[in-house]
């Protein structure tokens, strides 16, 4: 329900959040360019994300 769907956003939200703060702080270690790290650290992990999250629905449909 509702609820389960605002639990989702939200870690969505807090992931992304996550992923924002490492690519600052990898762009503070590598003295690069902020912004560019911070929009490609976020690519990178929802891609990752999103993979992870498709093929944990595919194995569950073949287990279940």
């Amino acid at each position: 329900g509702t609820e389960v769907e605002n639990a989702f956003l939200l870690a969505c939200i807090f992931t992304g959040i996550a992923f924002m703060i490492v690519g600052y702080l990898k762009a503070k270690v590598n003295q690069a360019n902020i912004l560019k790290a911070i929009i490609e650290t976020l690519s990178l992990g929802a891609v990752a994300a999103g993979v992870a999250y498709f093929v944990g629905d595919w194995l569950e449909k073949i287990i279940m």
